[in-house]
């Protein structure tokens, strides 16, 4: 057996002791080194403008919508910057940040005011904007889908043509995606154009109810006057 003598057990103590908190010291080292870096309103502020930039860069760079593959790429666009009703064009309107934005931007491309197309919707919906999803029939073989409306007789053919697509598909799109619904009822609007190039609101409107003949219909003449109550006094920042 090996007798230590007293002495030797305490200086095995103290070199015990010393390397431990030589340890301790290291971990409270590492500790500081691997802390979350410090929060500052600094850092807050330009993580905000980082965003803002990346969604003033996305707002700013649209186009005109002219097949599916664009129109589905820009709603992807939009709805993915996670906008919220702060970024609304008109904040009290219930359709989507994204969506407003979408008619907007469509609206500048199409070179018709963002105004008439909401006042148009805002009609067509008597202001609830909830007719994404509905077919209203006008008749056998007649009816009206989704957002603004859109007629199976006049305007889905015309969208059909336009996007090459096919009927059934056609019929769903405009029936269900808003985006797509917007896009089909520019293209109305660009064959009212041909038969008035200079715009004139509520002509383009009785038009887009009741065609060139409106004039001769009374629920078109009351859809006139309803479009210029609301365009006049609800959609009134975006007339140019």
């Amino acid at each position: 057996t090996l007798i230590l003598s007293e002495g030797f057990s305490l200086s095995l103590k103290k070199s015990s002791e010393a390397s431990s908190m030589v340890v301790k010291e290291n971990n409270i080292n590492n500790c500081k080194l691997n802390k979350e870096p410090k929060i500052t309103s600094e850092n807050i502020i330009n993580t905000i403008e980082d965003t803002t930039s990346e969604k003033n860069q996305v707002l700013d760079n649209f186009y005109l919508c002219d097949s599916l593959d664009k129109i589905l790429k820009r709603q992807s666009e939009l709805e993915n910057l996670d906008l919220t009703d702060n970024d609304k064009i008109y904040i009290n309107c219930s359709l989507s940040a994204p969506l407003q934005h979408f008619i907007y931007e469509q609206s500048i491309m199409n070179e018709v005011p963002f105004d008439f197309l909401m006042s148009i919707i805002y009609v067509e919906t008597r202001g609830n904007f909830n007719s994404s999803g509905q077919v209203a029939c006008n008749g056998e073989g007649n009816y009206d889908l989704g957002l603004t409306q859109q007629n199976t007789v006049s305007s889905l053919p015309n969208f059909e043509e336009n996007y090459n697509i096919g009927h059934e598909d056609s019929f769903n799109l405009l029936k269900d995606n808003d985006y797509a619904n917007v896009c089909s009822a520019f293209l109305g609007i660009k064959e009212i154009k041909k038969q008035y190039p200079e715009f004139d609101e509520y002509e383009y409107a009785g038009c887009y109810n009741g065609w060139l003949n409106w004039r001769n219909y009374p629920t078109s003449c009351e859809y006139v006057s309803m479009f210029e109550d609301v365009y006049n006094n609800v959609f009134t920042e975006h007339h140019s």
